[in-house]
């Protein structure tokens, strides 16, 4: 589930022209727009026992409300955590936030019984965000990116869920 997000486009009405806003980092608009997105889930089977992990991955993104000048970015040594943004005929020196990983995991157990009120009722129990991550700083209000963040802003959260199967 890998999704390169590098070609954002606006539309204003229709029948409107297409607004390009082409690397989605360059563009002087606000929220943040990384590059990639994706997840992916490797699951497991065997009898009535089910696992699984899940990756959620972010990739860094340039911070279009945390700027400085050139004069800073030199008199700092250019560091690699600001980076030069080229946007309506000039350059802005912007915080670049850094990529972030969080990772799920849930086991599951399937009820094989001769009762028929608990045959085929799966038992699920889970974590999201199993180690804890943090969303990365960023000049929103809040410091981080709600939009991007919101459920690793959660922290460690556990589930349970039990279904059955009528």
């Amino acid at each position: 589930n890998w999704t390169y997000l590098n070609d954002f486009h606006a539309y204003s009405a229709p029948g409107a022209s297409r607004t390009n806003y082409k690397g989605g980092n360059s563009a002087n608009i606000g929220g943040a727009l990384p590059d990639w997105r994706g997840s992916t889930t490797l699951t497991w089977r065997k009898n009535q026992w089910g696992a699984g992990l899940g990756l959620y991955y972010i990739a860094s993104y340039t911070d279009v409300n945390a700027t400085t000048t050139q004069a800073v970015w030199d008199s700092l040594g250019n560091p690699s955590y600001i980076k030069p943004v080229f946007n309506n005929g000039a350059y802005s020196y912007r915080y670049v936030v850094h990529d972030t990983k969080s990772y799920n995991l849930f086991v599951t157990y399937r009820v094989a019984a001769q009762n028929r009120w608990l045959n085929n009722t799966n038992i699920r129990l889970g974590v999201n965000n199993l180690f804890d991550a943090k969303p990365p700083l960023s000049a929103d209000s809040r410091g981080y990116e709600v939009g991007l963040y919101n459920v690793m802003a959660r922290g460690l959260t556990w589930s349970a869920q039990v279904t059955k199967k009528l």
